[in-house]
């Protein structure tokens, strides 16, 4: 459906997010988002990822420009790095600079507004301020497998027979699970 709202900081700046919870291991690798043409074309408009604390964990190009053909519709920006998350609440949007009135983010009627849904913070992220008067945030996390790096030893068990400065032999204890499967 198409928005019928749109919403940002006018010539302010700031993030606009919706709330997710991650069951298990996944990663964010992109976040979808309506972006208007109220103000944006030719703009720097880019996504985020923020963890529960605040603290922007990821984002897109920041130095992308918005074009016509990115307008009156749901645009995919990929994340610069994947952004692992487990078990945890999590927030992605899009983030606006200042300086020229802008509304880049389409929004649907919603009606009652859904309390700890859609929130807004800082630019540089903080403290959340929960929305409830400006319908459904069209914002989507594209969700993936885990991003794996190399197996890490988080640590060496020696066994209690061996004589003191002499190991014997070792367990090591991986932190993943060896080739990065799940």
């Amino acid at each position: 459906d198409p928005a019928t709202l749109f919403l940002g900081f006018n010539a302010g700046s700031g993030t606009m997010l919706s709330r997710y919870y991650m069951n298990g291991a996944r990663s964010v690798s992109q976040v979808r988002a309506y972006v208007s043409s109220f103000g944006t074309i030719g703009r720097k408009i880019w996504a985020v990822v923020l963890n529960d604390a605040g603290a922007i964990v990821g984002f897109s190009d920041t130095t992308a420009t918005i074009t016509e053909a990115d307008t009156s519709t749901l645009k995919t920006f990929t994340l610069t790095s994947a952004v692992n998350i487990t078990d945890a609440t999590f927030y992605v949007g899009l983030a606006q600079n200042g300086g020229v009135s802008t509304y880049p983010l389409g929004t649907q009627n919603e009606s009652p507004g859904k309390s700890n849904a859609y929130y807004t913070t800082a630019l540089t992220g903080g403290a959340f301020a929960n929305q409830t008067t400006f319908g459904r945030f069209m914002i989507e996390a594209i969700i993936d497998a885990p991003v794996a790096g190399p197996p890490n030893c988080a640590g060496i068990v020696s066994p209690a027979d061996a004589a003191p400065g002499i190991l014997a032999s070792a367990t090591l204890n991986w932190s993943v699970p060896i080739g990065g499967g799940a």
